[in-house]
């Protein structure tokens, strides 16, 4: 199978960034599992603060403009963390960066758990949080490139998305479900424990993928060019930025939304959490889960360009 060869710039070519051949070998799909599955555990915190959001409302005095703040800090904190990490795996392989912040993603919720108490400490703790869980997808994006057969890929892309979509709606139920009886203490500090076991997942069960040879110096400014000075690039940032913008604009919002519809229908508060995250989960999962399955699978048939609009 040919080398994926992509050119960096709208210009001249100057060169080219050679992705390696991916033969299709048949135990591909034991580490792509494993992938899923630590990727899968690893992503719970995602929308675990927008579960809390009624409770710690009330507990912390927090109008709706401040728990915006720490919704859109912690998504700040992940762009951010994003062109460090882009960054870093031309100079790492992926398992390592995944595994480690999977790790200090886990750790960073449970010091959430024992230590946040007011706006300003929850604002800090889960800008931070939002900064390591950075190191989660991108690297995740180049491990299938590097192991699924071409053929493949797009299929494979969608279902890691799909698994990271469920695994940010999952905690919209159960945490709906495990607040109003255990606290959101132990709530967060379970949502900690498992990312901890899946980042012992992507340890154990993902393959190490060493680096190829770098094609000239590594810095910054050679990365700023490139995105800069390619037309197609600009544009597909473009796009993905607009996406995101109404994604998690109605993802964040959509739970704490729906417990207190209920709530002003006359209904308690637990049955309000419980109920509200259910359908806030089901609808974020649901929609966003078949969209990237399907859109992987079309982009296996039709082309990633033909597939993309």
């Amino acid at each position: 199978m040919r080398s994926l060869r992509l050119p960096l710039s709208s210009g001249p070519p100057m060169r080219e960034a050679v992705a390696p051949a991916v033969a299709a070998a048949p135990g591909w799909t034991r580490g792509f599992l494993a992938l899923c599955a630590g990727q899968f555990l690893g992503h719970q915190t995602g929308l675990v603060f927008s579960a809390l959001v009624p409770v710690l409302g009330a507990e912390w005095g927090l109008s709706a403009g401040q728990a915006g703040v720490i919704l859109g800090a912690f998504q700040l904190g992940t762009l951010a963390a994003y062109v460090a990490i882009g960054f870093l795996l031309d100079r790492m392989p992926s398992k390592p960066i995944m595994a480690v912040s999977a790790v200090l993603v886990g750790t960073g919720d449970l010091v959430f758990a024992a230590a946040a108490r007011d706006f300003p400490s929850g604002l800090a703790l889960r800008t931070l949080v939002g900064v390591l869980i950075g190191g989660l997808d991108l690297p995740a994006l180049k491990q299938i490139a590097e192991t699924v057969p071409r053929e493949r890929r797009g299929m494979a892309t969608g279902a890691f998305i799909a698994t990271v979509v469920a695994a940010y709606a999952l905690p919209l139920f159960y945490a709906g479900l495990l607040v109003p009886r255990i606290g959101w203490r132990p709530t967060v500090a379970l949502v900690g424990g498992l990312e901890l076991l899946g980042a012992a997942l992507l340890a154990w069960g993902v393959p190490t993928i060493p680096l190829p040879a770098p094609p000239g110096p590594l810095v910054l400014s050679r990365y700023v060019r490139d995105v800069l000075g390619n037309m197609a690039a600009r544009r597909v940032v473009l796009a993905y930025t607009g996406h995101n913008w109404e994604l998690f604009g109605l993802w964040t919002w959509l739970s704490p939304f729906l417990v207190a519809a209920l709530g002003a229908r006359g209904h308690d508060s637990p049955t309000a959490l419980a109920w509200g995250g259910l359908v806030a989960a089901v609808a974020v999962g649901a929609g966003g889960a078949l969209g990237a399955v399907v859109g992987g699978r079309v982009s296996d048939r039709w082309g990633r360009t033909r597939a993309a609009p």
